[in-house]
């Protein structure tokens, strides 16, 4: 099945057609033909442009879900050497209040990255890939790309979770365990099996002397939403990551990882989208939504922050309101954006078995 949609830039119209998968792929609108919007030649506004009360836990959301307000796409890594006019391919799915990523048929990737740079952080959001996709969360990222990178190497012989540096960071390439031939299945795990055994593992369907290969479907679901947390501060930076399927009571390490280069003491937080046709072979791309940050401290421990929502000029923002505890406000949940913000379908994208 197939829903056609129409995306205007400028004089131009491409349809964007989004297939339903099957049991065990992840669901995306495939855009057809692939054009895309230009780069941006840097970042905007260095201020935090999403206004967002932190939450209980002190988190504040990086991302509205229905614009790229606050996000710029950078085009000038090595991800984007193929074409730094273009780069990969980034959209807003309003309904599902997710932002959708793929690469165009010449394998040219980039990064989207958010205007302001952080030191100690600790990320928490949604994450949809597609089988045979690599991507990354990048930290502390310089414009040029060099950075630390935490993989979303949804793919044979790589792993979600591990990490890398990047463009001339200190060379690393850590993986606790990697994917076989397919997304339910993981092999050589021994990393991960013993970062676990000392974390209650039990506690979230692992034996306990630690997860192996076995328990992956356990604690990843193949078929729909699972979260990616991770934290990164000091510096050197240490960064923990851990996965979980959506609203999973307890979250799963992954890995713990002493950065041995300490220099980029400051940069961007980024999504990748890998260059080289190799690289990016599912058919649908890679779904990201409640992108959420909050400050830590040198040692990893949270900053606390102050449950008030501000408006630019400092007083409370009207139009903001809380729900059950959750911030909430008003959208047009039916329409895609570009990264220019312009609007260009109606339609729920994914009826039946996409994304929930």
């Amino acid at each position: 099945m197939s829903i056609d949609f129409r995306r205007t830039l400028g004089w131009k119209l491409w349809p964007v057609t989004v297939f339903c998968s099957g049991l065990g792929a992840q669901p995306g609108p495939v855009p057809s033909p692939l054009v895309n919007t230009p780069c941006d030649a840097g970042p905007g506004n260095p201020i935090d442009t999403v206004v967002s009360a932190p939450d209980s836990a002190g988190f504040r959301s990086v991302f509205d879900g229905r614009t790229f307000k606050g996000w710029w796409e950078n085009c000038q890594t090595p991800s984007s050497a193929g074409d730094r006019t273009l780069g990969g391919i980034w959209l807003v799915d309003t309904n599902l209040r997710a932002i959708f990523s793929t690469a165009p048929p010449n394998g040219v990737g980039d990064i989207l990255m958010y205007n302001k740079q952080f030191v100690n952080t600790e990320l928490i959001m949604d994450i949809w890939p597609d089988w045979g996709n690599d991507a990354g969360v990048f930290e502390r990222t310089a414009i040029g790309g060099k950075g630390y990178q935490v993989g979303i190497d949804y793919r044979t012989g790589s792993s979600i979770g591990g990490s890398y540096g990047e463009t001339g960071y200190a060379a690393f390439n850590i993986d606790p365990y990697l994917f076989a031939g397919n997304e339910s299945t993981i092999n050589t795990a021994t990393a991960w099996t013993t970062l676990t055994a000392a974390q209650n593992p039990t506690s979230f369907g692992c034996p306990a002397t630690g997860c192996t290969p076995a328990q992956w479907t356990a604690v990843w679901d193949i078929n729909g939403w699972n979260q990616i947390r991770i934290e990164f501060f000091g510096n050197p930076p240490r960064c923990r990551t851990y996965i979980r399927r959506l609203n999973a009571a307890l979250w799963v390490p992954v890995m713990d990882h002493q950065s041995p280069d300490a220099s980029q003491p400051t940069g961007y937080l980024g999504l990748q989208v890998h260059d080289q046709v190799s690289m990016w072979t599912g058919a649908a791309g890679n779904f990201y939504r409640n992108i959420k940050i909050r400050p830590l401290d040198a040692l990893g421990n949270p900053i606390p922050q102050n449950p008030v929502s501000l408006a630019p000029n400092g007083r409370s923002h009207p139009r903001l309101k809380f729900r059950s505890g959750a911030l909430a406000w008003a959208m047009n949940p039916d329409h895609v954006r570009d990264l220019k913000g312009r609007a260009h379908a109606s339609g729920r994208a994914f009826p039946g078995r996409g994304p929930r």
